[in-house]
């Protein structure tokens, strides 16, 4: 009996390789006259991230940092001004408008206000058939038993296929939100902030039923939250970002056990908790703002709020460096015993 079993790696389903976006400052009058130099927006600098088939990824920040911008260009709502991102073998920052319906139906987004992405005109029902017809993802004489599958998918009753959005409860509406999604037979859902509207009960009936999908139809789901706890309960693995850039990435408990980078530690320290006590780090919270987006530092983004800076970090941009097998830190000063030792672990 052979006992040496190889473990499968995920294949990687998405690829993203230095990806810039920067959005122009709009220009007064007074900048016109006086010929000032038009300013720009850095929302996404120099990200590179591999997102593996079957896996809910987190991403989560303070607002501001860039999530919901790197999502945008994920789908092609945002033009990328550098880099690229593939998917499946087909890299989509070059691709034409024409060639882009087939990247529709395998990126697919559930937005954060499910009740403004929803046509209040229209019932269940025309929402969920106009998106199968005008993508012509099913036959007119199977439309009526796929939107009644659509409908068990998310846990909605039959009936409600005949109801306008405004006669649902937010979690309704964002299940709706869902199954329009599913319509599409998406291979990756990005999820952009989609439990924040919601009471917490519901938050939780909403993140069990994506679980859920995702292991019914091995889908890749990108969920996007300001909610630590939240991104603990459903992300296999977590990226951090600050300021437009990735600065830590790991496993999902590795990275609420062991966090390394400052900014991390202070984002899971910022976290209410019942008995905060039962860490053995202390809490040190965020100090300060973070830096103008449009002024970026010559240095390390969060050396002005980081209490491990060294001399150094004024200077230069550190790089995403590997400190283990599947754990990444953007930070030059890793001689820290109890930070260092904490990720090794």
């Amino acid at each position: 009996m052979n006992t040496n079993i190889v473990k499968k790696t995920p294949e990687t389903v998405l690829t993203i390789r230095n990806v810039n976006k920067h959005f122009k400052m709009k220009q007064t009058i007074f900048d016109s006259l006086l010929k000032h130099l038009q300013q720009k927006l850095y929302a996404i600098n120099d990200v590179s991230l591999d997102v593996k088939r079957g896996e809910i990824l987190g991403v989560v920040g303070e607002s501001g940092c860039g999530k919901t911008t790197l999502a945008r260009l994920i789908i092609r709502l945002h033009q990328a001004d550098g880099g690229s991102i593939t998917l499946d073998g087909r890299e989509l920052t070059s691709m034409k408008k024409k060639d882009l319906r087939e990247v529709c139906r395998d990126v697919q987004m559930i937005f954060q206000d499910p009740y403004a992405s929803l046509n209040p005109r229209m019932t269940v029902r025309e929402i969920l058939k106009e998106v199968l017809t005008v993508h012509q993802m099913c036959p007119p004489e199977r439309m009526d038993e796929r939107l009644l599958e659509l409908m068990d998918m998310v846990g909605l009753r039959h009936e409600y296929l005949d109801r306008l959005p405004g006669q649902f409860s937010g979690g309704q509406r964002q299940r709706i939100g869902i199954a329009r999604a599913l319509a599409m037979e998406p291979k990756i859902i990005l999820a952009d902030e989609p439990v924040s509207a919601l009471d917490v009960s519901i938050q939780a009936q909403i993140i069990n039923l994506l679980k859920e999908l995702r292991d019914k139809l091995g889908l890749t789901i990108i969920f996007i939250s300001h909610d630590l706890s939240v991104v603990r309960y459903i992300a296999d693995r977590i990226v951090v970002m600050y300021l437009g850039r990735i600065v830590e990435q790991a496993p999902a408990e590795t990275l609420f056990e062991h966090p390394v980078h400052p900014y991390t530690i202070a984002l899971l320290r910022a976290t209410p908790e019942i008995r905060p006590e039962q860490h053995g780090i202390e809490k040190p919270m965020l100090e300060g703002e973070p830096p103008s987006p449009v002024h970026l530092p010559k240095g390390c983004p969060f050396a002005g709020r980081c209490r491990y800076r060294l001399e150094q970090c004024e200077d230069c941009v550190p790089e995403l460096q590997p400190i283990t097998e599947d754990h990444a830190v953007r930070c030059i000063n890793l001689q820290d015993e109890q930070r260092r030792e904490g990720a090794k672990r």
